[in-house]
């Protein structure tokens, strides 16, 4: 039963976090879009369209996803380790003790991990606005790219942006694999270390 009611938490949970989270970018949507139309001509002139759309329907996508799925985790995180804590405390507060000293080790780590995986997220987020900059001029202007046959120049330029995308998605992608083995390392060492105390207790 209390699995049961566990997995059943777990899913109305899940769902209200996508409900709050869509609901917020509804709102933030609404919100960036009524501010770019009080900005003046002058700003209008110096950025891309393409640019400004990706900044109202992907940024904010990267905003929806903090607030739904991982304000979920937020909120039921910290109340499973309060529990789970409270659990080893009461079977035996010395094993414990020796768990919890890597914590504040993996914590530094993932912190530190954690300002790299950011940097390279912005990074990412920038390549997708170049993205939809270079795919919304080309289809803005494809009477002219079809009358001067500049089909293969727009393709060109395309492939390169798409590259720009991938190159800092998987730059992304190997911040998170090289922060992966010291986590899942000290995770699996506190853990031997745990079951080799207690089994000499």
């Amino acid at each position: 039963l209390v699995i049961f009611g566990a997995a059943i938490s777990n899913a109305v949970a899940l769902y209200l976090g996508d409900l709050i989270g869509q609901r917020a970018l509804i709102r933030l949507r609404q919100t960036v879009f009524d501010h770019l139309q009080t900005l003046s001509m002058s700003f209008f002139e110096h950025r891309r369209s393409g640019e400004l759309i990706s900044r109202v329907n992907n940024d904010t996508v990267v905003m929806q996803r903090a607030l739904g799925t991982d304000l979920f985790k937020a909120v039921v995180g910290p109340l499973s380790i309060v529990l789970i804590v409270y659990k080893m405390i009461e079977t035996s507060w010395s094993l414990s003790l020796a768990l919890g000293i890597t914590i504040p080790i993996i914590f530094v780590v993932t912190s530190l991990l954690g300002r790299y995986t950011r940097r390279y997220a912005r990074r990412t987020q920038e390549r997708i606005a170049d993205l939809t900059a270079a795919t919304q001029e080309t289809f803005a202007a494809m009477r002219v790219v079809k009358t001067f046959g500049l089909e293969p120049q727009a393709s060109r330029r395309f492939g390169q942006q798409a590259l720009g995308v991938f190159a800092a998605e998987m730059k992304a992608a190997l911040v998170k694999a090289v922060a992966y083995p010291p986590v899942f390392g000290l995770v699996g060492l506190a853990t031997c270390a745990t079951l080799v105390y207690g089994g000499y207790q």
